[in-house]
């Protein structure tokens, strides 16, 4: 027996528990074993029963509303990847959103492409010759097959000796890959396409990688009187081995032709020829008109703003904190800034490098372009004094240059550092047909040429506001983008 003291001051005796057959048997001590094989708990265990009859349903609401939670953050999670790709797709959100037109191939990691013509030197079959390719651009895949050689010479560091014009044509003639992106840009832009930073402003409108010995170059020329190059850590038997892909000989540099005729020592040296005269599409062209809404969010309006108004030319115009956007009639757009509510692009510095400029006015405008259906532009210069920037920008067509009637280009944006402060857009939308230009053969087409001595024959498109466009052959000053003359 076993006294305890009780909770109100009295005294209780207890006995010990004594293991019975009923406890071995798992009938709880002090019950009965009851008919059918139930057992008549006491009150004791009915309070245990409750306790975890409680704490049981305790569990079950805790595990309620934790799949309640996770229902509301997967539904959100839905709402917000929806709202991502939506807002992506829209180009607006920010000026460095980048555009993926072919999301499933492999592209650069850029929101615009340069034209580009595309040089194969070495011997094929135990035959020298060229392959050239006119009709292509930083982002497909002619480019992509070229472009890590190309980024493993930009990365390196050594710096560009001057050399003369005979240098580089002599290096371009034996084992070599040439790229010509039609109008110089900073080495910074050509770099950055190659996945390469670069602070290199210099300007650049062709690069080759070209083998002497044992050694292989990278040789620059500016697109006037300017030569260079410097030794690279690109491998000779990388380059042979990819000049070796090309099934060469489908055409020439105007210097190859120079001993069949005066008429081909007068023209550009690095004029390209193809062997075959060659089909380009004829494309119908139209103009047309923005959607304001879209407008005025890229350019950080507020779409609804009832701070506009309409001249007698039929011009709309938008003002806002002291900037203005003008939208022709014909559907060319002007935008001016204003002492604030600024349009900046993103730069790592308060000036913008050749590449950063670039890519971010590219995307502010093929945003704008690309959303609503017309054609998108790439960059065809960029002039830069202190932090004064102004990019031309303009269409290409396959490859094909497309030269304006007035001289003007696709579109023009100056910077001040990394504000914008003006912007031309000229929205056209170009479609190709299944009709082919019918171009002059090669050796009339010459003819043109020698009206202008030194100057570079080439094709492209005219635009005279007209609904089509044929290709042409062009005489086009090497020096600079002026209007050719056809």
């Amino acid at each position: 027996m076993t006294e305890l003291q009780a909770p109100g001051g009295g005294r209780v005796t207890t006995e010990p528990q004594r293991v019975g057959r009923q406890q071995r048997a798992g009938i709880p001590a002090g019950g009965r074993q009851q008919r059918g094989g139930g057992v008549d708990t006491t009150g004791q265990q009915r309070v245990m029963t409750e306790q975890q009859r409680a704490e049981l349903d305790f569990r079950q609401n805790v595990s309620i509303a934790l799949l309640a939670v996770l229902a509301v953050a997967l539904f959100a999670r839905t709402e917000l990847f929806h709202l991502g790709w939506e807002m992506i797709g829209s180009n607006f959100p920010s000026v460095s959103e980048n555009v993926t037109t072919e999301p499933q191939q492999e592209t650069v990691p850029d929101t615009f492409s340069v034209p580009l013509r595309l040089v194969a030197t070495g011997v094929y079959g135990g035959v020298y010759g060229r392959w050239v390719n006119l009709d292509t651009n930083t982002g497909q895949r002619a480019f992509r097959t070229v472009r890590r050689l190309f980024a493993d010479a930009l990365a390196d560091t050594p710096p560009f000796d001057e050399i003369p014009q005979e240098t580089f044509l002599l290096s371009i003639c034996g084992t070599s890959l040439y790229c010509d992106f039609l109008t110089p840009l900073p080495l910074s832009v050509l770099a950055g396409l190659a996945d390469v930073p670069s602070a290199d402003e210099r300007p650049v409108r062709a690069m080759a990688l070209a083998r002497e010995k044992g050694t292989v170059f990278l040789c620059l020329w500016d697109g006037a009187g300017g030569y260079s190059r410097r030794a690279s850590t690109v491998s000779r038997k990388e380059l042979d081995e990819l000049v070796g892909q090309y099934e060469l000989g489908n055409g020439v540099f105007a210097l190859d032709l120079r001993d069949a005729g005066s008429l081909y020592r007068d023209i550009a040296p690095l004029s390209l020829f193809p062997n075959e005269t060659p089909a380009p599409a004829v494309y119908s062209a139209a103009a047309g008109l923005p959607d304001t809404a879209q407008l005025l969010t890229a350019f950080r309006f507020n779409p609804l703003t009832k701070s506009r108004y309409t001249e007698t030319n039929g011009t709309e115009v938008i003002m806002e904190g002291g900037r203005s956007v003008r939208i022709r009639a014909n559907g060319n757009i002007y935008y001016q800034t204003g002492e604030r509510g600024e349009l900046y692009i993103e730069s790592a510095s308060d000036i913008p490098t050749g590449w950063e400029a670039v890519k971010e006015c590219a995307a502010l405008l093929n945003g704008i372009l690309l959303s609503q259906g017309f054609t998108e532009v790439c960059p065809l210069e960029v002039r830069r004094q202190d932090n004064l920037i102004v990019i031309r920008f303009g269409y290409v067509l396959d490859g094909i240059p497309v030269f304006h009637n007035d001289n003007g280009a696709a579109a023009v944006v100056a910077l001040d550092g990394r504000r914008i402060t003006s912007l031309e857009l000229r929205p056209r939308r170009y479609t190709a047909t299944e009709t082919a230009s019918l171009l002059l053969p090669r050796e009339q087409a010459l003819g043109i040429a020698e009206r202008h001595p030194g100057d570079e024959l080439c094709l492209g498109y005219q635009d005279t506001d007209s609904a089509r466009l044929s290709a042409q052959w062009f005489a086009v000053p090497v020096a600079d983008g002026s209007l050719p003359e056809a």
